[in-house]
């Protein structure tokens, strides 16, 4: 599974999932739901990438 890398495809793989969400009137088959899953997680890792505002570098958050 190839990571996101940037905002506009991230908006790509969004729409992915909404698309294929939206033909579940219509019946997803296993193979749209295994790429609903696997687009679901792509999306969270750049999420969690893209948004995390923690500092992990602790020798910033020293003070004196």
């Amino acid at each position: 599974m190839q990571n996101i890398l940037s905002k506009q495809e991230y908006k790509e793989v969004l729409n992915r999932i909404q698309l294929l969400l939206n033909k579940s009137r219509q019946g997803i088959r296993n193979d749209e739901i295994l790429e609903i899953t696997q687009l679901r997680q792509k999306a969270s890792q750049f999420e969690r990438e893209f948004y995390d505002l923690t500092i992990s570098d602790k020798s910033l958050h020293q003070t004196g």
